[in-house]
């Protein structure tokens, strides 16, 4: 249950930085206009850049390869909060067995 709830809070949180992200992102186009290609100082723009460019590279590597490949903070809460729901799914199905 509270691997469930943490699940749905981390889903909130990521909402929300993407709402603020996206704000933020207008504000560097009115600050320096965003011409087609993404100069660093484009914060948000380039690391979403990155990110797919990233994420296209992981596409190239095999999947039993899991820890060759891009992580995102979701990612990683979702392999966290996954492995606590089976231990516990587990630890309860015992608890009634025994």
């Amino acid at each position: 249950m509270l691997s469930i709830t943490f699940n749905l809070l981390d889903i909130r949180s990521k909402y929300m930085i993407k709402l603020a992200e996206e704000g933020l992102r207008d504000i560097e186009d009115a600050v320096l206009p965003y011409q087609g290609t993404v100069p660093s100082i484009h914060i948000f723009r380039y690391e979403e850049y990155r990110t797919n460019h990233l994420k296209s590279e992981d596409k190239k590597i095999s999947c039993l390869l899991f820890w060759e490949r891009h992580w995102s903070y979701a990612d990683c809460f979702r392999t966290i909060f996954g492995i606590g729901f089976v231990v516990g799914i587990v630890g309860f199905i015992t608890e009634i067995c025994i």
